[in-house]
């Protein structure tokens, strides 16, 4: 509901829930066929200290708001120049392992014993 609000009162036509990333991506590199490695972005920012770069996010797969003809004229998730509903760490929890399944059970525990001291 707080997303679906956001997005309204900002007068957009599309909201991505997103996460802050803990280690900023204009400090990675690919690894070319010769061996060698080559910056992501321009190699200046991956000399930067981390806290003159730019806050970096990534979307965390929680929440997706669009229209149907946004997505159509997009051919996919429309994100730029959306809305971004900021979520912490532990409401973007990814279950793709046995880990991570604990990793959410443990962050409920938590949540649980909080709300019932």
């Amino acid at each position: 509901d707080a997303a679906v609000a956001m997005m309204l009162a900002a007068d957009k036509r599309s909201l991505t829930s997103v996460v802050e990333l803990e280690k900023s991506p204009f400090k990675s590199f690919t690894i070319g066929a010769d061996g060698t490695l080559n910056s992501l972005f321009d190699e200046k920012l991956s000399n930067l200290g981390r806290q003159s770069l730019p806050k970096a996010y990534a979307a965390n797969g929680a929440i997706y708001i669009f229209d149907c003809a946004t997505f159509l004229g997009r051919q996919g998730f429309p994100t730029n120049g959306g809305v971004p509903f900021v979520m912490s760490d532990a409401d973007s929890v990814d279950i793709d392992t046995e880990h991570d399944i604990r990793l959410a059970q443990s962050i409920l525990d938590d949540r649980n014993a909080r709300i019932s001291n």
